[in-house]
């Protein structure tokens, strides 16, 4: 006969307490790599996965991010559910882990890519 496995409260509990504490860590390390890329200015390809009231919502490593309208487009932006399941390339403006915020720009990197094109035509002329 197979062997009964008895666990105490107390086991399960210290189970319990270890696995979230690898969770937090786990997070706490997401956290500091989205810091890191915000510091880098990393471009991040990401894909619309919702849209909100004044935004749309990314997702970043697991994290879920935010795009104002005002920050999706240098164009005006009217409709932004024609930005549902869109590509778009941000950039990470805002990270705050206390308060579970991400905060991203599409429109910087519009605006550098612009500058970058601008710059390579006047360097040809």
């Amino acid at each position: 006969m197979a062997e009964e496995v008895k666990e105490t409260r107390e086991d399960f509990e210290a189970q319990l307490e270890e696995s979230l504490n690898k969770a937090s860590t786990n997070e706490d390390a997401v956290w500091n790599r989205l810091e890191q890329m915000k510091e880098d200015g990393d471009v991040l390809a990401l894909t619309v996965g919702g849209v909100v009231n004044g935004g749309v919502i990314v997702y970043v490593e697991g994290i879920r991010g935010f795009i104002p309208a005002s920050l999706l487009s240098t164009k005006y932006v009217e409709d932004l559910n024609v930005w549902l399941q869109k590509d778009v390339e941000a950039k990470i403006i805002t990270v705050e882990p206390e308060e579970q915020r991400l905060v991203l720009s599409a429109k910087a990197v519009e605006k550098e890519k612009k500058k970058e094109k601008n710059a390579r035509i006047r360097s040809m002329n």
